[in-house]
């Protein structure tokens, strides 16, 4: 349904874009992220041992707070973009400095979760570490693409 404005002109009306349409996208979106983050989780459980489930547990948790901390800086700069065209620029630029803090950002994870977990599941962990940079960039372009 679109909703009907009058115009600045000589009392006409115009159709403005529906407001509902980009709410329902990032709704589905989040939907989409939530289901996908539960499922992989679920598959994981189902296929570790109760104890390199709780190591990976922990390192998910690591994952999951690097992803905060890059959200914050990273997202805040695009949702604060004043326009689309804008929005689109700082989202390369953001995508690109992910890239370059990609390695500092897997070896940071995997690190803090071997530390943690006295550094059983090594293979495990590194497997988290190696996705965290993925995650975050996919989280940028959520953001630039909302």
């Amino acid at each position: 349904m679109t909703a009907v404005t009058p115009s600045r002109g000589a009392g006409s009306l115009q159709r403005s874009a529906p407001t509902w349409r980009p709410r329902a996208v990032t709704l589905t979106d989040q939907v989409l992220s939530s289901v996908s983050n539960l499922l992989a989780v679920v598959l994981v459980a189902r296929a570790l041992s109760a104890a390199d489930f709780g190591r990976f547990s922990l390192g998910y948790a690591i994952l999951t707070l690097t992803l905060g901390l890059s959200r914050s800086f990273f997202g805040t700069r695009v949702a604060l973009a004043p326009d689309a065209v804008s929005a689109r620029r700082v989202t390369g630029e953001l995508v690109g400095a992910m890239i370059v803090l990609a390695p500092v950002a897997a070896l940071a994870v995997l690190a803090v979760s071997a530390l943690t977990t006295g550094g059983a599941s090594l293979p495990l962990l590194a497997l988290v570490a190696c996705a965290t940079p993925i995650v975050c960039v996919q989280d940028i372009l959520r953001f630039g693409a909302a």
